[in-house]
């Protein structure tokens, strides 16, 4: 009788996961958020395989649905983007708790960031001298070499114990990448400066993050590979 109820059980039709934290499938959907006409970091995310589409303030909620990725590229603080996370927050948050994940790169202001499910202070000043280095074991760093690793454009000066930093500034000390879990969600904090190409591909300012490192940041929030392997 026991086995035939046990049986009967295992024959159910399994109730649909509604989570979405169960890993996704598919091309790996980045949301790019915000106009920034001299960046270079939209192309490099198609380089590297990803599924970009560019979205503004008017996209939100709904450009959310289906994509794995929200985008934050450098200077994302200094216009509407940011107002638009603030109005948004509560729908943003209920997508990361569904296994989403947020890349924040360099804010570009002075001051506290309040729009994300976790905090921390910026403040827009680099000591030139600045080396990175990595904190602890990291696999978003290992075998890179040094000039592979992000750099610490904006400072950060305080943040929230979720985060973990994965590296720092050798002059300043404050962290230059950082990641944190929330609720089934993920967040990467960048602050290099991600217009790494300008028009013509030379190089602006001290950025340093190179393509393998934005790679490992980039599945560790979809949680699966860019290409296929």
């Amino acid at each position: 009788m026991r086995i035939a109820l046990i049986a009967a059980l295992l024959a159910l039709p399994l109730a649909a996961d509604t989570s979405g934290r169960r890993g996704r499938t598919g091309p790996v959907v980045v949301l790019y958020f915000g106009a920034n006409a001299a960046a270079g970091s939209h192309q490099r995310l198609v380089d590297i395989g990803a599924t970009v589409q560019r979205i503004d303030a008017s996209d939100l909620p709904k450009a959310l649905e289906n994509a794995d990725i929200l985008y934050l590229p450098t200077e994302w603080a200094t216009g509407p983007t940011r107002d638009a996370l603030r109005t948004h927050k509560a729908a943003i948050e209920a997508w990361l708790r569904r296994g989403r994940g947020i890349y924040v790169s360099q804010a570009n202001i002075d001051g506290e960031i309040t729009e994300l499910p976790l905090r921390f202070t910026v403040a827009n000043f680099y000591n030139a001298a600045d080396r990175t280095t990595p904190e602890g074991e990291s696999p978003f760093l290992k075998g890179l070499e040094d000039k592979e690793l992000p750099w610490p454009c904006d400072r950060i000066t305080a943040h929230d114990a979720a985060f973990r930093v994965h590296a720092k500034g050798s002059v300043s000390g404050t962290p230059a990448l950082m990641t944190a879990q929330w609720q089934g969600g993920r967040i990467v904090v960048n602050l290099d400066n991600d217009n790494v190409r300008a028009v013509g591909g030379s190089f602006v300012g001290p950025s340093t993050t190179s393509d393998a490192c934005l790679q490992r940041l980039l599945e560790w929030l979809a949680k699966r590979p860019i290409r296929a392997r």
